[in-house]
């Protein structure tokens, strides 16, 4: 169950990456980040944090390569 929900976590912060708000798209970014540092198997996330940098926006490459 706890994977599931933390799955569910990652896709609608990946979904607020999107977001025009940029502070919104930092913060999910980073809590992604954060996710991802407490997974024993991190390559899931780390190819969703490597799929915002495909986003072709600023702020989203500068935050998911701190992120990575």
């Amino acid at each position: 169950m706890h994977v599931f929900v933390e799955s569910i976590s990652v896709t609608e912060l990946c979904e607020y990456a999107a977001n025009v708000d940029i502070p919104i798209a930092r913060e999910s970014i980073r809590a992604v980040g954060k996710i991802a540092l407490q997974q024993y198997d991190v390559n899931a996330i780390v190819d969703r944090l490597l799929q915002f940098l495909e986003m072709e926006k600023d702020y989203v490459t500068a935050e998911a390569l701190v992120r990575n």
